[in-house]
């Protein structure tokens, strides 16, 4: 003879509640495995440090000492330098506190060391210049005045010269 098993008991499915804990990295609560949350986890990866920006006291990775939100890209582009008789070329970025040089696009867009940074508070002054002494190569640029020490920067065309105006 046949019989069926005894009565199913149903249970409600198991939940399991990851409980919130502090990254022990910049002290954000976050759930998850290990000690330090996803965002520092991939700054780790990214480079830079994890820094509190002093204007929100928001932590970021990087290698500036404000956040992106508080210090935004203000321009970025091709600047050519002159450092003594040596002319060098630089993907730049302006920010309100800095100006940041790497060789390649590639490297600032994956967040590697600027190459060179100026400070804009190391800046007493500035001015523009237009250069037809240079020929066809450069329209003219602007002279960064940092006490002791000048930087002159040319730029390539005339589009340049006004988005750097």
């Amino acid at each position: 003879p046949f019989s069926f098993p005894s009565p199913l008991i149903v249970r409600p499915p198991t939940v399991v509640i990851m409980a919130s804990k502090r990254c022990i990295t910049c002290g954000t609560m976050y759930t998850g495995f290990g000690d330090t949350c996803a965002s520092c986890r991939k700054g780790a990866k990214t480079g830079g440090e994890n820094q509190e920006c002093p204007m929100c006291g928001a932590h970021f990775w990087g290698f500036s000492a404000i956040c992106d939100d508080c210090d935004p890209l203000l321009i970025e582009g091709w600047l050519h330098f002159l450092q003594g008789n040596t002319m060098s070329t630089g993907f730049c970025r302006l920010y309100n506190s800095r100006l940041d040089a790497w060789t390649t696009v590639e490297e600032a867009d994956k967040g590697s060391v600027p190459s060179g940074t100026i400070a804009l508070h190391d800046v007493v002054s500035w001015s523009l210049f237009n250069d037809s002494n240079e020929g066809d190569k450069f329209v003219g640029g602007f002279i960064l005045n940092m006490g002791a020490q000048k930087r002159k920067a040319y730029l390539a065309t005339r589009e340049e010269y006004v988005a750097w105006d």
